[in-house]
C-alpha cells in the first residue's frame, strides 16, 4: 500500500470539496457537484430521477467523465430556467392518450 498516494488523495479530495464536487464514482467516472456548478455549462442534459425531494439530474460530459448534479423543482426553476416544465405532463402512465403537453 502506497500511503503517499493515499495522502495525496486525501488532500485532492479537499481541495474537491471545496471547489463545489460533493462526491466521486471513480468506477463509473461520474462527478456529482453542486448545482451552481453546472448553471450555464454548455450541452447540459436533464433527466427525471424516481426521488420526490429530489427529481431532476442534470449533467454535461466533460473528456469522458459525467458531471451531475441532482435538482428539486425549486432550484430548476431558479437556476435552470431552460428546463422548466420538461416533461410535466408529457409522461402517460395511464396508456390512454393525453393532449395535455407542455409548452
Amino acid at each position: 500500500m502506497n500511503i503517499e498516494k493515499i495522502k495525496e488523495f486525501i488532500s485532492l479530495r479537499s481541495e474537491l470539496l471545496e471547489s463545489g464536487v460533493i462526491g466521486l464514482d471513480a468506477w463509473e467516472d461520474r462527478v456529482h457537484v453542486r448545482h451552481l456548478e453546472l448553471v450555464g455549462q454548455n450541452d447540459l442534459h436533464i433527466e427525471l430521477r424516481d426521488d420526490d425531494k429530489y427529481p431532476y439530474e442534470l449533467s454535461v460530459s466533460k473528456d469522458g467523465i459525467k458531471i451531475f448534479c441532482i435538482a428539486s423543482q425549486e432550484v430548476l426553476e431558479k437556476h435552470f430556467p431552460q428546463f422548466v416544465g420538461f416533461m410535466l405532463n408529457d409522461v402517460n402512465l395511464d396508456g390512454m392518450e393525453s393532449e395535455e403537453h407542455v409548452s
